[in-house]
């Protein structure tokens, strides 16, 4: 009897040696990853920000430092309401697709309507060609 018990209890060590070894995969790859990102990202934002000092400096330098920040205020404000714009367009057309109000559907009698898409309940547009 005491055989049968060490076996179990040699296959649960072996068990969760290898369940240990499967959870450091993801880990690895997480951080391997991250470390592939973080340098990219970083050398992005070093690169904008030393564009814009560089362009400060430079407008400083010939006394029009005001027209540097209405520039780029005016950038970030178009960069923002085009963001915002975007959002709102995509937000509302997604829920219109997904709560099935979409306007399209009595204007296009060749269209089939199944329920499979992106979120659970959308309904996917195929449109059939005779």
């Amino acid at each position: 009897m005491s055989a049968t018990a060490v076996e179990k209890i040699a296959l649960q060590a072996n068990e969760t040696h290898d369940a240990n070894r499967r959870s450091h995969q993801p880990k690895k790859r997480h951080l391997l990853r991250w470390g592939l990102l973080a340098p990219i990202g970083c050398v992005i934002v070093l690169a904008v920000l030393l564009g814009l000092i560089q362009k400060l400096l430079w407008m400083r330098e010939l006394d029009y430092s005001g027209i540097f920040w209405t520039l780029l205020s005016v950038k970030w404000g178009m960069f923002g309401a085009a963001l915002v714009f975007g959002f709102l367009y995509l937000w509302i057309n997604l829920r219109f697709e997904c709560h099935g109000q979409s306007s399209h559907r009595g204007i296009r009698p060749n269209t089939s309507y199944t329920l499979s898409g992106p979120c659970e309940g959308c309904l996917s547009v195929r449109s059939r060609i005779f």
